[in-house]
């Protein structure tokens, strides 16, 4: 999207779930996903980051907050595409 690559993008909620492993523990990584999470959000989106350990550790509790979020967010900000153009 744009400059980005995403992890996972759910449109209808206009949410981005990103997961992050060790490599993001630097000081420049975290400057780069403060402006990454800026950006994104400036466009209209929603973004949850996960630690890795986290979903390994903690599925469940990652999950039900993804679920709850895009329960929240559906709809919020995007508006549907027709079935028809829809892949």
């Amino acid at each position: 999207l744009g400059l980005y690559v995403l992890d996972f993008y759910a449109r209808d909620a206009s949410l981005v779930v990103e997961l992050d492993g060790d490599s993001h523990c630097t000081d420049e990584v975290r400057e780069h996903d403060r402006v990454r999470t800026a950006y994104l959000e400036a466009l209209g989106l929603g973004v949850l980051r996960f630690w890795n350990s986290d979903v390994f550790e903690n599925q469940d509790a990652v999950l039900e907050l993804i679920a709850e979020t895009c329960a929240a967010r559906f709809g919020r900000f995007r508006h549907r595409t027709p079935d028809e153009h829809r892949r």
